[in-house]
Formats: structure tokens, sequence, C-alpha cells
């Protein structure tokens, strides 16, 4: 029973930290976007692609500078491959309708779909470089 509990909370432990990372580096992404953005708008499939670039040279040095896994590896390993690139994109789209309802413009990336194409390219190069 210990060990159950003991691999539930790394699961959720492991999600959480990914997550918190991948904020991170979205509010990073943000904030270069509003630094460039005018060259991006109006051209969704660009932005995606940029996005997914971003979420992947993100994976890449979070690798670099953590090349262990952030929590030990559960019996559920690979499940923060669906979760946190959804919760992401929640936060991310949450983000979006706050700045909207005090009446700024979000950028591109405040959606869930940019949100959880970045998540999704960091967490496809944590799990396949990071074991």
């Amino acid at each position: 029973m210990e060990e159950l509990l003991l691999n539930i909370l790394a699961c959720l432990a492991e999600v959480l930290l990914e997550m918190a990372g991948e904020v991170i580096l979205e509010a990073a992404w943000w904030a270069m976007q509003r630094l460039g953005a005018s060259l991006l708008r109006g051209n969704p499939v660009a932005v995606g692609f940029v996005v997914a670039i971003a979420g992947i040279a993100a994976g890449c040095g979070s690798a670099f500078l953590f090349p262990h896994p952030l929590v030990h590896p559960s019996r559920f390993h690979g499940i923060s491959l669906v979760i946190s690139p959804v919760i992401t994109g929640v936060l991310m789209a949450g983000l979006g309708s706050a700045r909207r309802r005090l009446g700024r413009k979000p950028v591109e990336v405040e959606t869930f779909a940019y949100g959880f194409i970045f998540a999704l390219g960091m967490a496809c190069v944590r799990f396949a470089l990071v074991r």
C-alpha cells in the first residue's frame, strides 16, 4: 500500500515540477514575443511552428541543466506527456482570458493551443533525453 501511495505521489510531483518549469519558460517566451511579435501576427501556422521550436529548445535546455529526472520515476512513466501539456494549456488560456478582462491584448502563446504545443514539445524532449 505504501509503495502505491509513493508511486502516485511521485507521479504527481513529476507532473507538477514539469508543469512549473513549463509555465516559467512560457513566461520567458511571452516576454520574447512581446519584443518581436509583429512579425508573426496573423499567421497561426508560423506561430505554432515557432512555439513548438521554442518548446523543443526549452526541453533541450532543461535536459542539459537537469540531466536526471526531477522526481523518482514511477510506474506511470510518461504520464507527464499527457497531463503537463493539458494543464499548461489551461493555465495559459486562463492567463490570456485574465489579460482580456483587464483590457489588455494577450499574445498568441496565451491560448490553450499554443500553450499545449509549447509544453508538449518540452515534455517530449525531456521524455526522450532524460531517463
